[in-house]
């Protein structure tokens, strides 16, 4: 499915358990259970994110992606209230 995985984040949902994979090279983020393999995988907007790379979580479960800016525009930070 992939050419290249480049992980650019992993976190350990606090409340879940599971960890949160952020992979930059590909606008994905892959939710992977305790067994590691992979329960769900979320396509990231290219156009909110150039380049998703840091990842943190909110005291109620929202996620929140950071984006880097370029020479074009700024860079973004993105909170998902209901996580991904």
């Amino acid at each position: 499915m992939y050419d290249v995985l480049q992980p650019s984040s992993l976190e350990v949902h606090p409340q879940t358990g599971e960890l949160y994979l952020l992979d930059a090279a590909n606008q994905r983020m892959m939710v992977l259970g305790d067994d590691g393999n992979i329960k769900r995988s979320v396509i990231l907007d290219k156009e909110l994110m150039r380049q998703p790379e840091g990842l943190a979580f909110g005291e109620n479960g929202e996620v929140y992606i950071a984006s880097e800016g370029s020479k074009k525009g700024n860079g973004v930070i993105l909170k998902y209230s209901q996580g991904l």
